[in-house]
């Protein structure tokens, strides 16, 4: 089956159980901030926009809805706000922890030292100093679950008044988590995100995922490394296996990573 219709049977499940708004319009009932507005039965995306008026199009892309930007009751949006898709980065800066050699470093980034020495016009034989700033060849953008299910579940309500604020990737428990650039791994363990992982990402991006069934590598990762298993840990026990996973652009807020899955091919 194809991945697009594997979504759009994912959709249709959650259409059945009655979380699908209707179309057309409705009145407005403040809900939620002035920021962000909680979606009501019959409401649609172009009446929430004219209730608050902005743009169907500001709204979209504040909340990464894509395709035909189905919106569900109960759904937090987002009024305003950039839009975010991941992608393959170009040359990156590495700041060189200690001092090291370009040949151990080429190694443990998995890139040739021929290829880091022509990047960054210096001998293969270079050393250098803690401190030094060096270029890293881009990498390609690695999907953090090889074939997952998922939609886009964005803004849905949790427990305790809570929204969702990233994407489930759903997948046979043990599946491997990857690291989807190169970065430094650091491994959390929280009783409602269970096993945790947070990549500071060499592309300036933070990274998260949760409900992990264990850590695998961690420190200096390469983009595609294996950083976990898909499991149900932390508050998730009992549901099905997957992986909670954000994005935090630049380290700030998290945006939804659902235009970065699909737009890397998830």
């Amino acid at each position: 089956m194809s991945r697009p219709m594997k979504h759009v049977l994912f959709l249709v499940a959650f259409a059945l159980v009655g979380l699908l708004a209707l179309p057309g319009s409705a009145g407005y009932s403040p809900t939620g901030s002035h920021d962000t507005h909680v979606v009501l039965p019959g409401e649609s995306l172009g009446s929430i926009a004219l209730s608050h008026g902005v743009s169907e199009d500001q709204i979209a892309l504040a909340n990464g809805l894509v395709g035909d930007k189905v919106v569900y009751i109960g759904n937090q949006l987002r009024l305003s706000g950039p839009g975010f898709t991941a992608t393959a980065s170009g040359p990156v800066h590495y700041r060189v922890p200690s001092a090291d050699t370009l040949v151990h470093i080429a190694s443990h980034q998995g890139v040739s030292a021929h290829e880091l020495a022509h990047l960054n016009g210096v001998a293969e034989t270079a050393e250098f100093e803690g401190g030094d700033v060096i270029h890293l060849p881009g990498q390609a953008w690695v999907c953090p679950v090889d074939h997952a299910r998922y939609f886009n579940d964005w803004g849905f309500p949790r427990s305790g008044g809570r929204f969702h604020t990233g994407t489930d990737l759903f997948a046979p428990r043990g599946t491997p988590v990857r690291a989807p650039v190169a970065g430094l791994v650091t491994q959390v363990t929280g009783s409602a995100g269970g096993y945790q992982f947070e990549l500071l990402g060499d592309d300036g991006n933070t990274y998260l995922g949760s409900h992990m069934d264990g850590f695998a590598a961690s420190g200096r990762v390469t983009a595609g490394t294996v950083i976990g298993y898909v499991g149900d840990s932390g508050n998730a026990v009992g549901s099905e296996p997957h992986l909670h996973f954000q994005i935090h652009p630049d380290g700030g807020i998290p945006v939804n990573p659902y235009p970065s899955l699909l737009g890397n091919e998830c």
